[in-house]
């Protein structure tokens, strides 16, 4: 009899890692992709703003540097401008992929609604 109540602890104790596991696992799946798309569109913005910054900041240095260094002001200058041309170039390839992703994005939650919402839980159409 002590025997059979030992594996009964010992199936009820191995329980809780189990039913652990599985919300750790559920959570892991939910949270990654989420995180990483995250990051990627943090990235992509900061890679913008900084430009844009890099670009006015070094205008405004070449300016006040050109009276000082002509060749040293004419190269800041120089930077400032391309970066700020390159900020202009990129921006439309910006809108075109914020604009799709979204709608990207939003497609995709509508085929998970409209499938979620054509069966409940148990198969029957509702």
């Amino acid at each position: 009899m002590r025997t059979i109540w030992l594996i009964i602890l010992a199936i009820l104790s191995f329980a809780t890692p189990v039913g652990l596991i599985i919300p750790a696992i559920l959570i892991t799946i939910c949270v990654v992709p989420f995180s990483i798309i995250f990051s990627i569109v943090f990235t992509i913005a900061a890679f913008f703003l900084g430009l844009l910054l890099m670009g006015v900041i070094l205008i405004g240095a070449g300016s006040y540097i050109i009276f000082t260094s002509f060749w040293a002001g004419v190269l800041v200058l120089g930077i400032g401008f391309t970066a700020l041309g390159l900020f202009l170039l990129l921006l439309p390839i910006f809108h075109w992929l914020t604009v799709n992703g979204i709608h990207l994005v939003s497609q995709l939650f509508q085929k998970l609604y409209n499938f979620l919402n054509e069966k409940n839980h148990f198969g029957k159409r509702v």
